[in-house]
């Protein structure tokens, strides 16, 4: 997915230059786990569970947490959490989202 994307070309201190001169705030590449969360000061933050093994771009300005695609979609933002908390949901709950698109014909 970096190959595509032309981001393997560009050195760490290069792509967080890029993602924070108009933020000001840090920046990471990072691989979702299968179940499409990442773990940053060991808390595990869900993204997506249909993004698994995908190529975010985690950016920290302050207290907010900000996941975006490689092309610079956001994906989720968080904040982070009181000491002592392990796991930061998305907020949707468990299990496959339901298909969206034809009606079922049942209906």
């Amino acid at each position: 997915m970096f190959e595509q994307s032309g981001l393997s070309e560009l050195s760490d201190e290069e792509l967080i230059a890029a993602v924070t001169d108009a933020t000001r705030a840090e920046a990471a590449a990072a691989a979702l786990t299968s179940a499409g969360a990442y773990v940053l000061g060991g808390v595990r933050y869900q993204v997506d569970g249909g993004l698994g093994f995908e190529q975010v771009l985690v950016v920290i300005d302050g207290e907010k947490l900000t996941v975006a695609d490689l092309d610079g979609e956001v994906l989720i933002e968080h904040t982070r959490p009181a000491p002592g908390v392990k796991y930061v949901g998305n907020g949707r709950p468990r299990g496959p989202r339901p298909k969206t698109g034809k009606p079922s014909p049942m209906s």
